[in-house]
C-alpha cells in the first residue's frame, strides 16, 4: 500500500504516506537519535520464544507471542508510555542496554516469560529490591535460557507487595481477535480490560506519565531528543473507517504529561502533519 500510486480507494493512503515522510524529513529531530522516557517496561524475551520456533516439532511461538503483543496493545490503548525490554540468550547477543535500562522503569511486564538466565533473574529481583513493581503473567513450568527444566523454587520473581500475578485467562478474555464474538464474549472482554487496566493503575501508584480522555485508538509515547532539552509527546491516529475507506478525526482530547525529573517547561509546541 505505501507505494500504490493507482487512483481509488488506495490512492489516500498513499498521499498520507508521502505527506507522512515530508513530515518525518522535516522534523527529524523529532524522530531520530532520541531515546523513550518510558517508565514501564514491556519484556521481550528471546529465550521464551526461540526454543518455540520448531514446527516440525509441532512446536508453535504463538501461545508465547501472543501475551506480549496483547500486552503492548493494553499499552497503547490505555495511553502508557513503554519500551520494549529485549532478553536475549548469552550466546546471541549482549543485553547489558537492556539491563541497564532497568533503573528508569517503575514497571516491569513480563508476559509469560518462563525461559531465563541466572543473570536475567537476577536482575528482576533486584529490580524489585530497589522498588521497582513487577507484573508478571506466569506459566506453571519454569526453564532456564537453555530450556532446561528448572526447580518449582526457582522463580524469576519474588512475592511481596510489589508483584502483580496475572491469571492466563485473564489476557485470553482480552485478546482483540478472539473467536468470540458474542455478546457474551464482548462483556468477558470488558471486565478483562477493566480489570487488567486496574493491575496497570496499581503498579504504577500514582507514577503514570499521562492522563488523556482520548478515544484508545490514539496511541502515544514520550521522547526524549539527542539534545537532552526537548520532549515530545508523539500521537497517533488509529482510527480508521475501514467501510468508508477514511481515519476517523479526532478533536479536542486533553492531555497532560508528568514531567521526568529535573525538566520544566519553558515552551509548549504543537506540530502537526496538517
Amino acid at each position: 500500500m505505501p507505494w500504490a500510486t493507482a487512483a481509488g480507494a488506495s490512492g489516500w493512503f498513499y498521499d498520507i504516506e508521502a505527506m507522512m515522510c515530508r513530515f518525518v524529513q522535516q522534523h527529524r529531530a523529532l524522530f531520530a537519535r532520541r531515546q523513550s522516557c518510558a517508565n514501564v517496561g514491556l519484556v521481550y524475551s528471546l529465550p521464551t520464544l526461540a526454543w518455540r520456533h520448531f514446527p516440525v516439532f509441532g512446536l508453535n511461538p504463538d501461545k508465547y507471542y501472543r501475551p506480549f503483543v496483547s500486552w503492548a496493545q493494553l499499552l497503547e490503548e490505555s495511553h502508557i508510555p513503554y519500551e520494549v525490554n529485549c532478553w536475549w540468550h548469552p550466546l546471541l547477543g549482549d543485553e547489558n542496554a537492556s539491563m541497564e535500562r532497568l533503573s528508569r522503569y517503575k514497571v516491569l511486564i513480563l508476559p509469560g516469560v518462563d525461559c531465563f538466565s541466572d543473570d536475567q533473574r537476577d536482575a528482576v529481583r533486584n529490580f524489585q529490591a530497589n522498588g521497582g513493581r513487577v507484573i508478571n503473567l506466569s506459566f506453571p513450568e519454569l526453564y532456564n535460557e537453555d530450556a532446561i527444566p528448572r526447580d518449582p523454587d526457582q522463580t524469576l520473581t519474588v512475592p511481596g507487595k510489589n508483584l502483580f500475578e496475572i491469571k492466563p485467562e485473564l489476557l485470553e478474555y482480552y485478546i482483540s481477535d478472539s473467536a468470540d464474538h458474542s455478546s457474551e464474549g464482548a462483556e468477558k472482554r470488558k471486565r478483562a480490560v477493566r480489570k487488567l487496566q486496574s493491575i496497570i493503575t496499581a503498579a504504577l501508584a500514582g507514577d503514570a506519565m499521562l492522563k488523556t480522555d482520548a478515544h484508545s485508538d490514539i496511541w502515544s509515547n514520550v521522547w526524549l531528543d539527542s539534545t537532552g532539552k526537548v520532549i515530545s509527546l508523539h500521537m497517533v491516529n488509529g482510527n480508521i473507517d475501514e467501510g468508508n475507506d477514511q481515519f476517523r478525526i479526532v478533536e479536542r482530547s486533553r492531555w497532560s504529561v508528568r514531567l521526568p525529573e529535573g525538566f520544566a517547561v519553558s515552551e509548549a509546541l504543537v506540530i502537526s502533519p496538517d
